[in-house]
């Protein structure tokens, strides 16, 4: 026979062992679950980002208009030519710039 005191250490073992299974298994479990809720919503927003919204095809497909050309002006009191973009862009060539500001109080930046 055996003593009580190794069935209770023999018993005790069995139970935290058994603990441990189900809780593993309880969490393969929830892993599984969660996997095969969340792989169908990715793809369903993956469909989406995929499908254009309509407005903005419609945007795509419409040019922006041009400028209109503005006669050269001269600030007065001053020799300051007030130019269009055309102009400007001949101006500068290949050289990249920004405009940046509101009409009226607008910066040019030379972006080299």
């Amino acid at each position: 026979m055996t003593d009580p005191d190794s069935n209770l250490l023999r018993e005790k073992l069995l139970n935290s062992t058994l603990q441990e299974v189900k809780r593993v298994r309880r969490n393969k479990r929830i892993t599984r679950t969660c996997g095969l809720l969340v792989i169908p919503l990715l793809l369903a927003v993956l469909v989406a980002r995929l499908q254009p919204i309509p407005d903005q095809e419609q945007e795509r497909a419409t040019p922006a208009p041009s400028p209109l050309p503005i006669e050269a002006q001269t600030i007065p009191g001053t020799e300051i030519e007030v130019i269009d973009d055309t102009k400007l862009e001949s101006l500068l060539g290949d050289h990249a710039f920004a405009i940046i500001g509101q009409k009226g109080n607008q910066r040019l930046i030379l972006l080299e």
